[in-house]
């Protein structure tokens, strides 16, 4: 449940919130038996966008990633200019004030 009890200065209220979609929705009820049963109910409404919204985000990623195979299964390829590269790193590593290990 995410109803929180909320003051500032003198006013006081429930304070609902809940992040939906990266979107930040809140809202206040004022803090008496009917503004709590409010808050409540808004936080269920909200709970259940929530939920929906999960889980069309992650059917959305397993989609994406389903006919991809795993890294272990997927083809190697070879650097093509590994000399290059060799070449670099053994200036980087001999360049003055570079760290020894």
């Amino acid at each position: 449940m995410s109803v929180y009890e909320h003051q500032q200065g003198t006013y006081q209220s429930y304070r609902v919130a809940r992040s939906i979609n990266g979107q930040l929705r809140q809202a206040y009820f004022p803090r008496t038996q009917d503004g709590y049963q409010e808050a409540q109910q808004r936080d269920q409404q909200w709970a259940q966008e929530q939920l929906e919204a999960r889980r069309k985000s992650s059917a959305s990623v397993s989609a994406r990633f389903a006919g991809k195979p795993p890294l272990s299964a997927q083809s190697r390829h070879r650097i093509k200019n590994a000399d290059q590269i060799a070449e670099l790193i053994r200036r980087i590593q001999n360049r003055p004030g570079a760290a020894t290990g």
